[in-house]
């Protein structure tokens, strides 16, 4: 996130303007947590008119797709040779950020190979990490879930590693995954493991027993699961949110665990298993907190002295950090360290523990912020990267002053343990967009909004992509006439406008107390002048998006309440036709610009799902498709009559 304080709308203005960490908790000016919303807008979408996505959905919608046929190039469609896709970027940004990295491992034996897991974007290897410019390769692409919440290297045998699904936020709105893949070449090829049992599921650790390549135990939002045939079969031998895992370097039956529910359990708690994770036993000694007092936790363990362990608390109800403990005898007794600060009320979403493996009083510590302590707990130092938001630590395996950090900005590299950070955020195409819009005149150039990485814009190369409009961006849209005009936003249909292609921007609209997450926003291609920008209503500037230019043309256009406009689409050959989709699957249409609207789908045989796309035939503004997104029904639907009739053309694509 960009960090800021709680504003009114013309501090926010100018909070927006700049690339701020301004130390302040990531909340919305209603007080909602943002990471919160960016999860449910995702996931909401997709599980409508139902709380949850089917468990296995998307890796069952990846099975049908590889037995359907691969269509070559259309006449009238521009594709480059053999109708392959061109990488439009970023290979980096400005401010050197890319997108969260949920999961780290480093080779063994050399440490310049390392593999990252990236939101939504599945695995990535590097061979030389500790060169200024790191290479990537995606691993992952052509597999079924692209969301990774733990990566691990076979102690054993280094060319196995497992990447487990789902990512782990221990939120009902994350993204779950399908179980385990498995490669045994370093990355080359996969296998599937136990999709029968964490479909659905959010794995957040698996480790390994060195001394049996076949026997795993695996960390999970259901608990922990143990194998013994190398994922074959799984059993679950301790119920409850799972949230961290580690093993005894030296004795592969001692294992330290957390049952971590966020928001309190009565179970949550530290857990120790001395049979090699069969059973489990909460540990409370010397006052270590259990049960509904804490929530989310996160534990490691000392390599060079076993017998340390430190554990990480979040306070259930402020989700700041509650405390850290640590215990020197192996969980005989803990002791409460000191407090690291005033944290920023996000442990729920973002929190590690790692230790020192050859030092067992320094540590690590993160949330939104990133502490070290180098004198077993008594004093913290912030040592927070360039971007904030710390999901994973890992060591150098020969020299602990080197550790590599993954956070919301992507990946950072430190050698003198955080004092000071360079990134490692070149070379591989992982930015989550939320949407963009391409220069109307010139194809290289683009513009568009990214998760937590701000309003970002293409200058003609995927090198050195331009940050603007911090925070969360969203939709954009160029003046089709004007391309030096162009609009962009922030949650809650919060408008900027920019008269010289992105060099600055003023504030030209506030729709944020009926506006969406992410608030479609449109410009008419016939009449350049009008933008168009969606909440539960349509507003409309005339005057290209100047403030105090913008009235509501139509009434609320959705079928129920809490909803909001999805999509708007402008017919391309005419400035009167105008279809609107919501996240509750009404879609109305207007032939008198936002006159009167007219309603277009009940009782016209369309799914109740939420409308994810809207497209007018460039000829004719009465022939239009829709797009639902969800499961279990159609999908794609076409009218040739304005949307007073509608016929089903999904045929055989996926559900």
């Amino acid at each position: 996130m960009f960090r800021r304080p709680a504003l009114t709308v013309a501090l926010l203005v100018l909070a927006l303007l700049a690339v701020s960490r301004a130390q302040a908790p990531e909340r919305d000016q209603f007080g909602n947590s943002k990471p919160w919303k960016r999860l449910q807008h995702f996931y909401a979408l997709r599980a409508f008119p139902f709380t949850d996505v089917p468990p296995n959905a998307w890796h069952l919608a990846w099975l049908h797709k590889k037995t359907m046929p691969v269509a070559g190039p259309k006449s009238g469609l521009r594709f480059l040779a053999g109708g392959a896709w061109e990488f439009m970027g970023p290979d980096s940004t400005v401010p050197n950020y890319l997108a969260r990295v949920n999961a780290l491992a480093i080779h063994p034996t050399d440490p310049n190979i390392v593999y990252i897991g990236v939101a939504k974007g599945g695995v990535w290897k590097t061979t030389n990490a500790l060169g200024a410019a790191p290479s990537w390769t995606n691993l992952t692409d052509a597999l079924s879930s692209q969301s990774i919440g733990c990566l691990t290297i076979s102690p054993s045998n280094s060319n196995v590693i497992l990447a487990g699904t789902g990512e782990e936020y221990f939120a009902v709105n994350s993204l779950p995954g399908v179980g385990v893949w498995m490669s045994t070449d370093g990355g080359a090829s996969w296998t599937l493991k136990g999709n029968s049992t964490f479909a659905g599921r959010r794995i957040n650790e698996i480790v390994i027993d060195p001394g049996n390549a076949n026997k795993w135990i695996v960390s999970c939002d259901a608990g922990i699961y143990t194998t013994a045939d190398g994922g074959g079969t799984f059993t679950l031998r301790r119920s409850g949110i799972a949230s961290a895992l580690r093993m005894h370097p030296t004795d592969s039956n001692t294992l330290y665990a957390a049952v971590g529910n966020p928001f309190a359990s009565s179970a949550n708690g530290v857990y120790k298993s001395t049979d090699g994770g069969t059973t489990w036993t909460r540990q409370s000694g010397g006052g270590l907190p259990v049960g509904t007092a804490v929530g989310r936790i996160e534990l490691d363990i000392c390599k060079a002295n076993p017998s340390v362990v430190y554990a990480a608390f979040s306070n259930p109800s402020t989700h700041v950090i509650h405390s850290v403990w640590r215990t020197t005898n192996g969980s005989t007794s803990w002791t409460q360290l000191a407090s690291v600060g005033n944290t920023l009320g996000q442990a729920w979403y973002d929190l590690v523990m790692r230790v020192d493996p050859t030092d067992a009083n320094i540590a690590y510590v993160g949330d939104q912020d990133l502490y070290r302590t180098d004198n077993g707990g008594a004093s913290w130092t912030t040592i927070t990267p360039p971007h904030v938001d710390q999901r994973a630590l890992e060591f150098h395996p020969t020299n602990a002053q080197t550790i590599l950090v993954g956070c919301d900005g992507g990946l950072y590299l430190s050698t003198n343990r955080g004092a000071s950070w360079s990134h490692r955020n070149s070379g591989r195409g992982t930015m989550e967009f939320y949407g963009f819009d391409v220069h109307p005149t010139d194809a290289s150039l683009l513009c568009g909004g990214t998760q937590d990485n701000a309003t970002q814009f293409r200058g003609g190369s995927n090198s050195g992509y331009s940050v603007v409009i911090g925070g969360d961006g969203f939709w954009t849209a160029y003046r089709q006439d004007s391309p030096s005009t162009v609009l962009g936003e922030v949650y809650y249909a919060q408008v900027f406008k920019s008269t010289n292609g992105g060099a600055s921007w003023s504030f030209v609209f506030n729709g944020s107390s009926e506006g969406p997450w992410s608030a479609p926003l449109v410009n008419d291609p016939q009449t350049p002048t009008r933008f168009y920008v969606g909440t539960s209503r349509v507003w409309m500037s005339a005057s290209s998006g100047d403030s105090g230019s913008w009235s509501a043309i139509s009434g609320t256009l959705t079928a129920g309440s809490n909803q909001y406009l999805n999509v708007i689409a402008v017919a391309p050959s005419t400035s009167s036709v105008i279809y609107t989709g919501s996240t509750d699957g009404a879609i109305f249409s207007s032939t008198n610009t936002g006159g009167t609207w007219n309603e277009r789908y009940m009782g016209k045989g369309l799914p109740t799902r939420s409308v994810g796309g809207l497209a007018v035939d460039p000829e004719d503004p009465n022939t239009v498709y829709a797009g639902f997104q969800g499961f279990g029904s159609g999908h794609v639907y076409k009218s040739t009559n304005g949307g007073t009739s509608w016929s089903n053309i999904t045929g055989n694509l996926p559900d």
